[in-house]
């Protein structure tokens, strides 16, 4: 499990040094101000775009986490979990 979590977090840390590579580098070599405006956009759409699938991730992660944790529980017991208390919404 750990293992699979440094490997998750070293991949999104790659990810964001390309990112920032790739916009130092198109800004440097851009003249025109509205050149730079789009470089910088589509930077933050990726940016942001990475941001909103390790959410998504996270919050699976978070719910599945709730489910085995209230399934297993020694005081509810493992069939005696509410329905309610397994639903997300």
């Amino acid at each position: 499990m750990c293992e699979q979590v440094g490997r998750a977090w070293f991949d999104r840390m790659k990810t964001q040094v390309d990112l920032r590579s790739e916009l130092v580098t198109k800004s440097s070599a851009t003249r025109w101000a509205p050149e730079v405006l789009q470089i910088h956009q589509k930077y933050l759409a990726q940016r942001m775009q990475a941001a909103a699938e390790m959410g998504s991730i996270y919050l699976t992660k978070v719910k599945r986490s709730r489910i085995n944790s209230l399934s297993y529980c020694p005081m509810v017991g493992r069939h005696h979990v509410p329905k309610t208390a397994l639903r997300y919404g």
